[in-house]
């Protein structure tokens, strides 16, 4: 694929990691994003496992446009640390809000409304995935970067910055809407031209969801309760519209 600047991704489901991945790849044509390959993006990292694996062949469960023959490649970026990682985050309300959906149409059922125990249930997974991130990133030495989804869907120039600090060669943000599907092929063969409506996160924090209006706060109490770092407050949302300024339409990813 004429790739030369290679990054692993990781996030929980829901999260944006598809949007990351083909805003990235079709602003920097030479730039992959490994969402599959060396091992899910929603499983914790074990790169060192599988890069020995990808060395005999073994892709594991990706399925991928990538070939054999671009596997030295990847290897060889891990191997000598040029390697990124994109540690994909949305705000804990719309993620909540955005999982119970995803989870609703996996096992054919009405989304839920809800409950509090519920709610606490997928605020500590989302809490404690940042928390395990956030001690992984500080042990590897491969370059890691944190993607804050509502802030690249309002600046996406932030995330060709990423990009352009491994030595990208990026152009101007691409208009990116819904992925058809996600996987290791390359972004641009997925992507449609339905646009992804960002008022998603006003009408999620207005009670319009699947968390009640007087829930919405509670779960932005909680964040606060359960961070005794700070490490999860600055990617809850700060209710600016998303909307990036001049642009009649809406769009952003999964």
């Amino acid at each position: 694929m004429g790739a030369s600047v290679w990054f692993k991704q990781f996030g929980l489901e829901r999260s944006g990691t598809n949007y990351v991945k083909a805003l990235m790849e079709i602003s920097c044509p030479d730039v992959r994003v490994l969402a599959t390959l060396l091992g899910s993006k929603h499983a914790p990292p074990n790169l060192d496992d599988a890069v020995d694996k990808l060395a005999v062949g073994d892709v594991g469960i990706a399925i991928t446009d990538l070939d054999e023959s671009d596997f030295p490649a990847i290897i060889a970026a891990y191997r000598e640390h040029r390697m990124g990682v994109l540690l994909c985050v949305r705000d804990a309300v719309t993620w909540i809000d955005a999982y119970e959906r995803h989870r609703a149409r996996r096992e054919k059922r009405e989304p839920e409304i809800l409950d509090r125990q519920r709610l606490e249930e997928l605020t500590d997974l989302w809490i404690t995935w940042i928390y395990d991130m956030a001690a992984w990133s500080a042990t590897t030495p491969l370059h890691t970067f944190w993607v804050n989804h509502h802030e690249i869907v309002r600046k996406p120039q932030r995330l060709i910055t990423i990009a352009e600090s491994m030595g990208a060669q990026c152009g101007a943000p691409a208009q990116v809407g819904y992925l058809r599907k996600a996987g290791d092929r390359h972004g641009s063969t997925n992507v449609t031209s339905r646009p992804y409506h960002t008022r998603q996160y006003r009408d999620v924090y207005n009670g319009l969801g699947q968390i009640e209006q007087r829930d919405v706060d509670w779960v932005c109490s909680l964040v606060t309760m359960k961070d005794p770092q700070g490490l999860a407050q600055p990617f809850m949302w700060d209710r600016k519209p998303l909307r990036r300024r001049g642009q009649k339409g809406n769009q952003a990813g999964d």
